[in-house]
């Protein structure tokens, strides 16, 4: 005499066959973002700010991006504290080109940072535009300093005279 297999048992069964099937699907077919592709990226960020945010501010009163690789609205100063003045910005190419930074500091002239990005990052599934030169610029808290690169030089122009061609103040 055969012995029926219960109906229920048997549905547990294939449930628990599916589950193990998809399971090791889902592990042997990971790509994309989903999977480990996404770390080491280079960064697509650009840091304009006090070498010490958490301890140092800058003041200055505006910013404005001009170029294709910038945002089209102004800038936004950030603090590393909640309470703090402002100390950082950030600047994410949003297209392969330039873009030119305009701060207006209230405690000396303002200057122009020229920033640079490259082709999009083709490495795994990084986002972003290449940075061409460096990713991080300090803001001297000195009013007699001129924005530099941490790695290397920075291309500024400071508008001693308001930008005018000296022959107007």
């Amino acid at each position: 005499m055969k012995l029926p297999i219960p109906k229920l048992a048997f549905q547990w069964t294939l449930i628990a066959a599916a589950g193990a099937i998809g399971l090791a699907a889902g592990l042997a077919g990971q790509s994309g973002c989903a999977s480990n592709c996404g770390t080491n990226c280079p960064p697509n960020t650009i840091y304009v700010g006090v070498a010490n945010p958490s301890t140092q501010a800058v003041p200055y009163f505006s910013i404005r991006f001009d170029g294709p690789a910038c945002q089209s609205s102004s800038g936004y100063c950030l603090a590393a504290n909640t309470g703090q003045a402002c100390s950082y910005f950030t600047v994410t190419g949003l297209a392969e080109g330039d873009c030119d930074v305009y701060i207006g500091f209230t405690d000396r002239p303002p200057e122009v940072l020229h920033l640079q990005f490259g082709p999009h990052i083709q490495q795994g599934c990084c986002a972003g535009y290449q940075i061409i030169g460096p990713d991080t610029y300090i803001i001297p808290t000195d009013p007699n300093g001129v924005i530099y690169g941490v790695d290397g030089g920075a291309d500024v122009t400071v508008y001693t005279d308001g930008g005018t061609d000296g022959t107007t103040d």
